[in-house]
């Protein structure tokens, strides 16, 4: 299994991710261990969605971007 998620950062704008361990990813961002949300913090989980596999989650996070 796999997520999808999206966070709001503290500037408004938004962060689409997936990820095999969803809870321990959203630690990494909150903790500003992700680089491209360290400066944009706090976040605020604001979608999350399982998929089956990791390259289904990775196809999905790419749709969405686009």
């Amino acid at each position: 299994m796999a997520f999808i998620y999206i966070l709001k950062l503290n500037d408004n704008s938004y962060y689409v991710g997936s990820w095999r361990k969803l809870v321990q990813r959203i630690a990494q961002h909150r903790s500003g261990y992700v680089a491209s949300t360290k400066y944009r913090l706090p976040c605020k989980v604001v979608y999350v969605r399982e998929v089956e596999t990791y390259p289904l989650a990775k196809k999905e996070e790419f749709r969405i971007k686009s």
